[in-house]
Formats: structure tokens, C-alpha cells, sequence
């Protein structure tokens, strides 16, 4: 998923760590027979060069980025073989940080059950394509653990009277994720 490490959470960039694909790349092979080495084209993987290997974490530097793989023959470095992956940076939601969602007191108390999943509308435009849960507070909601959700979304009661807040936690497909403030 895209993020602000590199300050922007919308250009496409951030970094990898080519360390946790050395075991896909391996597949059965065992690491103590074979070093994993990553370039940027495939003449520099064929080539083997000493100096030319991407050294990990990386940040990519196209959106999708094809990434090749040198798998070397420990005892015998010129039995090898390449391969090839893609870095891929999904997208986060767009979403409105906060929104209202309003409702009327039957019994002038200042609480009232709302069916906090009206305000996926009100949070996303493409709220039909999105997975909402909601929250107690900003960290639960950046945590997204099953056990802090709010159980009941479509029949929470307001613990506060009148004002209350909480946070829904708003996910794509491909489990990228921004939180929004529902008051």
C-alpha cells in the first residue's frame, strides 16, 4: 500500500524489503545451497556482476516495477538461473477525514442508536467497493483488530450525550486502508 514515508501517501512510491522474497523466489531450493541476488534488468541478472545488485530496502521507482532475481549456485557460481517480479503499489482509499452523521432524539435524552454504515457514503464516493469497520478510537481503527470493532454497526448507541465520536477504518481489496472520523 502506498504510504507518507516518503511524504506524499498518493505518488505510487515506497520501499521494499527484496529480503522477504528471497524464500518465493528460492521455492523448494534451500537458501544453504543458493544466494538470491536482485538487479534491475535482466543483462545485469545474467551478467552477475559484482556491485550491480540491488542492495534491500529499496524504493521503487516506477509503479508497477519489474524486479529480477538471480538465483547462484553457492559452490559454483556459474550455474544460475533468473527470474522476475513485480513491485506493485496499491492505491489507499480516498476518503473524507471526517464527517457528521445526524440524527433525531425521540426522547430529548441526547442518545440515540444510528446505523453508523450510512455514513460510508458520506466517507467514500466508491463506498460500494470498500470494506467499513468501525471503532472507539483512531488507534483501534489504524489497529483494524476484529475484537475492537464495534459489534453492532447498524445499531450503536451514542455513549455520550448529544456528541460522540468514532472512527471507521475503510479498506480496499487490497487491504489498504485509511481511517475517517464520524461524529
Amino acid at each position: 500500500c502506498d504510504d507518507a514515508t516518503d511524504g506524499d501517501d498518493t505518488n505510487g512510491v515506497v520501499e521494499f524489503d527484496l529480503s522477504t522474497q528471497i524464500s518465493k523466489v528460492l521455492g523448494t531450493q534451500s537458501a544453504s545451497d543458493y544466494d538470491v541476488k536482485f538487479y534491475r534488468d535482466q543483462a545485469s541478472a545474467d551478467a552477475g556482476a559484482s556491485g550491480t545488485e540491488i542492495s534491500s530496502p529499496i524504493e521503487n521507482t516506477s509503479n508497477p516495477q519489474t524486479i529480477f532475481a538471480r538465483i547462484e549456485n553457492k559452490s559454483n557460481v556459474d550455474c544460475y538461473d533468473t527470474t522476475s517480479f513485480q513491485l506493485i503499489v496499491n492505491p489507499l482509499p480516498v476518503v473524507n477525514s471526517q464527517v457528521t452523521l445526524k440524527q433525531c432524539d425521540t426522547d430529548t435524552d441526547g442518545i440515540t442508536n444510528f446505523n453508523l454504515t450510512e455514513s460510508n457514503q458520506l466517507i467514500s464516493t466508491d463506498h460500494a467497493n470498500k470494506t467499513f469497520t468501525y471503532y472507539l478510537t483512531e488507534a483501534q481503527a489504524e489497529g483494524g483488530l476484529l475484537a475492537d470493532q464495534i459489534a453492532t454497526p447498524t445499531i450503536y448507541s451514542n455513549p455520550t450525550p448529544i456528541n460522540s465520536t468514532v472512527y471507521a477504518r475503510v479498506e480496499t481489496v487490497n487491504n489498504c486502508f485509511r481511517t475517517s472520523k464520524v461524529n
